[in-house]
């Protein structure tokens, strides 16, 4: 599924009910964060796994609030990287903290 903004990405999560395996955020967005969406959707479904990607310099990432159990990869990213990345984050589920 495809959401345009985290309002619309919290909606359709709550109206679909089938298993959601992954969010991919961004994690500086207009309105909502990534890290606010996740923190929601968490409480919905406590076993989704979390990926955040930034274009923001590395150096400024860490200084951003993802949860702690996340996956992060940097833009820009190929394809195969991506894919490196989610495979990461759907092969060690990590315990997100809820906080």
């Amino acid at each position: 599924m495809v959401a345009h903004g985290g309002a619309e990405g919290l909606e359709m999560s709550r109206k679909f009910s089938g298993k959601i395996d992954l969010l991919l955020t961004d994690l500086v967005m207009e309105g909502m964060s990534g890290r606010e969406i996740a923190k929601k959707l968490v409480l919905d479904r406590p076993s989704i796994q979390v990926m955040y990607m930034s274009g923001f310099a590395e150096k400024n990432v860490e200084k951003l609030p993802a949860l702690p159990g996340s996956v992060f990869i940097q833009k820009p990213f190929t394809r195969e990287a991506l894919a490196e990345k989610i495979h990461e984050a759907l092969s060690n589920p990590k315990e997100l903290q809820r906080a």
